[in-house]
């Protein structure tokens, strides 16, 4: 998880115009991609790897190098969780294939359970509504989110902690 947040970020970064150290965007690159296709599910439900490989899988595409053929994998797999569905549609909707992004997240719940930790990917409830939130927009999906845009901005707005990451995502999702 580690790798793709920092990628992410890092993608973000360079889009606002911040420069990267020689190659170190081409070796994150080959990093994740490598991974991508060596990936195999794990049956420990509380590691999410599903739910990592498709945001690794997001990353990818975020950064103009989609690899279709381990998203195409990761889809084919029973039994993913709805987080993953999630970020693997907008993996799909940034690849320019949004009519598999579409028909991905037609019939899927955008309710989330609440973590009981943290897990692997150090995310909370609130972090996968935005994300989620983030896949309809990129599908033009507006009026669906606007549920989602009230429970993220109350959240935001109240006094509960929140990690660092849950903020940006919402953040994020919300801009």
């Amino acid at each position: 998880w580690g790798t793709s947040y920092a990628g992410h970020f890092m993608i973000e970064a360079e889009k606002k115009g911040y420069s990267l150290p020689v190659n170190f965007r081409k070796n994150w690159l080959n990093y994740q991609k490598k991974v991508s296709r060596n990936w195999k599910k794990n049956s420990d439900k509380y590691m999410q790897d599903d739910f990592l490989q498709a945001y690794r899988l997001y990353t990818l595409a975020l950064a103009n190098s989609p690899d279709l053929g381990s998203m195409n994998k990761l889809r084919e797999q029973p039994g993913l969780s709805i987080q993953a569905q999630w970020r693997l549609a907008a993996a799909y909707a940034l690849a320019g294939q949004p009519e598999i992004a579409q028909s991905m997240t037609s019939n899927i719940s955008m309710n989330v359970n609440p973590y009981n930790g943290f897990y692997y990917s150090y995310g909370s409830m609130e972090r996968d509504w935005a994300m989620i939130l983030e896949t309809l927009v990129l599908l033009n999906q507006h009026t669906r989110g606007i549920d989602l845009v009230k429970k993220i901005s109350t959240v935001l707005s109240s006094e509960n902690w929140l990690s660092t990451q849950t903020t940006a995502y919402c953040l994020l999702a919300i801009s």
